[in-house]
C-alpha cells in the first residue's frame, strides 16, 4: 500500500513536471526512473515486513487448528519483542499447560478405570456369593417346607395304622359339621371296636396285636369310597368313619360292609365267637342343626356301639339323632 501510494505521488509530481519547458525533458525523465526504483523498494521492503508479520500469525492459526483436533502440537517459537512474539509466548505457555493437564486427565482415566474394574470384580464376587447364598436358602426353605409337611402329616396321622389319628378326626368332624349345617346334608358318624381285642393281645402277644390292628385299619380304608369319607383311629382298638351326605340307610350299608369284610379276613381269634376277629359298630345319622353339636353325634355312635356289644357283638347298630334325641 506504501509502495502505491507513493508511486502514484511521483506520477502526480511527473505529470505536473511535464507541463513544464521542454527543456526540462531530461530531468523528467530521471526522475520518472527514479520514482520506480523508489517504488519498487518500497513495494520490496512492505513484502518483507508483511511475510515477517503474517507468517508467525499463520502458525499460530495452524497450531491451534491441531490443538482444536486433539493433536499433539509444538508453537513455533519467535523471538523480539512485538505483539507476535509475546502472543506466541503466551500461547506456548497456554499449550503446555493444556498438555499437561491432558496427561493428567489421561492418568485419571486410567486409574479410575482400574478402580472401577476392581469394584466391578468385587460386585461381581459379591453377587455370585448372594447368589449362592439365595439358592442354598432357598433349598433350606424347601426343606423346611418339607419337613413341616411331613410335621403336620404325622401330627395327623396315626403312628401304627398309617390312618388319620384323633386330632385329625376332631378337626375334620368339626369342619363336616359346619359344612352340614351350611348346605343342610346328613351327616353319619361309625363308630366300631375289635371284639375281645384285650384278650387277643393276651393270648397272641401286643406285636400281633398291632398287625390286627393294621389289618383292620387297612380294610376300613378299602370299604369306604368317596375321598370325602374319613377314616381315623380313635383310640386303642376303636375306630371312627365319618360319612358326609349320608344318610341313615347309607351308613347302615357302609357298616355291614366293614363288618364283614373285616370277618372276612379271617383272623383267627380262639376268645371270639366261631374263633374269628370280628368288630361291633354303632353308626349314628343326623342332619347338622345350629341347636347340635357334633359330639352329641357322636356320643350317640358311642352309645350304639355298647348295644351292639351288649346284644352280642360282631353287629350293627344304628339310629337318627334329632335335637330333641336323649343321650346318656
Amino acid at each position: 500500500i506504501v509502495a502505491i501510494t507513493v508511486f502514484i505521488a511521483i506520477q502526480l509530481l511527473l505529470f505536473i513536471l511535464s507541463t513544464l519547458p521542454t527543456f526540462l525533458s531530461d530531468q523528467i525523465l530521471m526522475l520518472e526512473l527514479w520514482s520506480i526504483g523508489v517504488a519498487s523498494c518500497c513495494w520490496l521492503l512492505t513484502w518483507l515486513f508483511a511475510r515477517q508479520l503474517t507468517q508467525p500469525l499463520l502458525a499460530l492459526g495452524k497450531a491451534i487448528e491441531l490443538m482444536q483436533r486433539g493433536e499433539t502440537v509444538t508453537i513455533p517459537q519467535t523471538t523480539g519483542r512485538d505483539e507476535v512474539a509475546q502472543l506466541t509466548r503466551q500461547l506456548t505457555e497456554l499449550v503446555a499447560s493444556w498438555s499437561r493437564q491432558q496427561e493428567e486427565l489421561k492418568t485419571f482415566n486410567l486409574i479410575l478405570e482400574e478402580m472401577i474394574e476392581e469394584r466391578m470384580v468385587a460386585v461381581e464376587t459379591i453377587n455370585k456369593k448372594l447368589k449362592h447364598e439365595i439358592i442354598e436358602r432357598e433349598h433350606i426353605e424347601q426343606a423346611l417346607q418339607l419337613a413341616n409337611q411331613e410335621l403336620q402329616r404325622q401330627s395327623l396321622e396315626d403312628g401304627l395304622t398309617g390312618i388319620a389319628n384323633r386330632r385329625c378326626f376332631d378337626e375334620r368332624l368339626e369342619q363336616e359339621w359346619k359344612r352340614a349345617i351350611r348346605t343342610g346334608d346328613y351327616l353319619s358318624v361309625l363308630l366300631l371296636d375289635v371284639d375281645f381285642f384285650k384278650q387277643y393281645n393276651d393270648i397272641y402277644g401286643h406285636q400281633q396285636g398291632d398287625k390286627c390292628l393294621q389289618y383292620v385299619a387297612q380294610t376300613l380304608a378299602e370299604s369306604v369310597q368317596r375321598p370325602s369319607d374319613i377314616v381315623a383311629r380313635y383310640g386303642g382298638e376303636e375306630f371312627v368313619v365319618i360319612l358326609p351326605e349320608t344318610d341313615i340307610d347309607g351308613a347302615k350299608q357302609v357298616a355291614e360292609r366293614i363288618r364283614q369284610r373285616i370277618l372276612a379276613l379271617g383272623i383267627v381269634h380262639s376268645a371270639a365267637e366261631n374263633h374269628t376277629l370280628s368288630v361291633s359298630i354303632g353308626a349314628a345319622t343326623a342332619t347338622a342343626k345350629m341347636l347340635m353339636t357334633p359330639q352329641k353325634l357322636l356320643r350317640t355312635a358311642d352309645n350304639l356301639l355298647y348295644q351292639a356289644k351288649e346284644n352280642g357283638r360282631n353287629r350293627v347298630e344304628v339310629a337318627m339323632v334329632t335335637e330333641f334325641s336323649r343321650v346318656a
